[in-house]
């Protein structure tokens, strides 16, 4: 606040007697009363005397009413920018306290953010009795606050960044937008589509604006896994050592691809990694993806090093033969790291058994269906993955064994396991070796369950109780010729039938894998 006071003056005019008081010499008649500034040349007086006293004539004398200094008081502003004009405000009085016109404070408005020294002001009297005046007040403006605030942003790995890291704007003042600033800002970060999967800072920088301080907020990139698929190239029977071995020794092996490797897949980008960045583990499904010894993160070797999307796994493992002289292990394929992949219809169904020679079935392999039936249909082109081992005990009097079938239909992903074994029929009996040209047939029952294990983690039960048929023909090593046929019923209800020929299942080539009767 600029505050400047005025001055009082007094003028008075006197005339003095030497005689007596005036009421003895006779009274003075004055004519010199002024109130407004100004210098009076004409101003009178006279005396008119009493006894003794002479009289004295109208006399001319200069009066002087000097000008006043008005009290300015001028007020600065310090404010935020808001798109507005602002002005100084101030007053200006006079000697009595009244208001006086003529503060002029024009010169101290200002819109744009800035600091404002000096800003002139002026005083211009219109009455007459005040002394013109100026000065100067220091104003300010401040720039306003605009925010800025990057989107956050959640990419796979291998992902490429956005071209352009879009970002929110708070604090626009009267109406303004982006539009309105002299350097718009940018944002960007040190991921790059190579970066590993986690959170990465997304930065915002270089705004420029007369009217506005940038306040720059941190955004993030999640970058999660990429998918995978991952396809089993094993084999699915294996033999133990001897005809009493406990084990056997088993050799897994898978393709791994990118997704982008995957054309038509609905999770398909066409962003490519490297796949060198996956880890693959072989776990039990059965034994709530337990990996398998030797199998667990493994790392992925480029099938050509000019392509980086394929990639190979292999493993050698340990599994356990149980007492019905064969098992059957449901494996999954997961894959982590910068990848993920974790679907049940990519498992597997890998049989281990004892090298019998009479009494026994065994197989494990897949079925490419063409022409499934029934309520839980596998999809056309789908794989129906199997693996049994089935055997009489010592005494020829009791079946042994399990048997355990993969469908896959709509997404959905379903399991047949047998749950009570009623018979086993070989022809001819025996079958001591089967061959191109002396094939040996097996057919068989069992009860069964169906459960749907789309989640593996998360089984749900269809049906108990369930009547399983498997027909198959052994035309010797290495099983390329060999045939097999699944069917299964809930009462008269058809819910699988491997390859419905309009009236029947009836046996078709295996996929891939083997077979063994005897």
């Amino acid at each position: 606040m600029f505050l400047r006071a005025a001055a009082t003056q007094t003028v008075s005019t006197s005339v003095t007697t030497t005689a007596e008081s005036e009421n003895a010499a006779g009274p003075v008649t004055l004519s010199t009363t002024h109130t407004d500034a100004d210098t009076y040349n004409a101003d009178t007086w006279s005396f008119t005397g009493a006894a003794n006293y002479k009289d004295i004539a109208s006399t001319t004398i200069t009066d002087k009413i000097g000008k006043a200094d008005a009290v300015i008081s001028v007020t600065l502003y310090d404010v935020t920018y808001d798109g507005n004009a602002h002005t100084a405000t101030g007053t200006a009085t006079g000697v009595k306290s009244e208001s006086l016109v003529g503060l002029d404070l024009s010169a101290t408005t200002h819109t744009a953010a800035g600091v404002y020294t000096a800003d002139a002001w002026t005083f211009t009297d219109v009455t007459g009795n005040y002394n013109n005046d100026s000065g100067t007040v220091d104003n300010n403006i401040t720039k306003a606050l605009l925010t800025v605030t990057p989107n956050n942003w959640t990419l796979q790995y291998s992902d490429p960044n956005p071209s352009i890291f879009t970002f929110q704007y708070s604090g626009w003042v009267n109406g303004e937008v982006s539009s309105d600033l002299t350097t718009k800002p940018t944002c960007s970060t040190v991921r790059t589509a190579s970066s590993a999967t986690g959170t990465y800072n997304v930065t915002c920088s270089g705004g420029v604006d007369d009217n506005y301080a940038f306040d720059y907020k941190v955004g993030t990139i999640t970058v999660t896994q990429e998918d995978a698929r991952a396809y089993y190239t094993g084999n699915s029977l294996f033999w133990g050592a001897t005809t009493s071995a406990t084990t056997a020794n088993v050799a897994l092996a898978a393709t791994i691809k990118d997704i982008t490797a995957v054309a038509g897949d609905p999770a398909y980008d066409a962003f490519a990694g490297d796949i060198r960045n996956a880890k693959v583990t072989f776990v039990n499904r059965d034994s709530s993806n337990a990996p398998l010894s030797g199998c667990k993160d493994m790392p992925v070797a480029l099938v050509s090093s000019s392509d980086t999307t394929v990639g190979t796994v292999a493993c050698n493992t340990t599994l356990a033969i149980n007492n019905s002289s064969g098992s059957l292990y449901n494996i999954g394929i997961i894959v982590n790291n910068y990848y993920t992949d974790n679907a049940s219809g990519e498992d597997f169904v890998v049989t281990v058994a004892q090298p019998l020679t009479t009494n026994f079935i065994t197989g494990g392999g897949y079925l490419l269906l063409s022409n499934s039936a029934g309520k839980y249909a596998g999809d056309k082109g789908s794989k129906s993955n199997y693996g049994f081992n089935v055997k009489y005990n010592k005494n020829g009097t009791n079946l042994q064994g399990n048997v355990n079938i993969i469908i896959r239909q709509g997404g959905r992903v379903y399991q047949i396991k047998s749950n009570s074994l009623q018979s086993l029929v070989v022809t001819p009996s025996p079958c001591p070796k089967a061959t191109s040209t002396s094939s040996c047939k097996a057919n068989f029952t069992s009860k069964a369950n169906l459960t749907d294990i789309t989640n593996p983690t998360a089984p749900i039960a269809l049906g108990g109780n369930l009547i399983l048929k498997m027909q198959m023909t052994d035309y010797g090593e290495p099983g390329a010729s060999d045939t097999i046929s699944f069917t299964l019923w809930s009462g008269s209800t058809l819910f699988f039938s491997s390859n419905w020929n309009g009236t029947k299942t009836v046996e078709q080539l295996l996929g891939g894998g083997n077979l063994v009767v005897h």
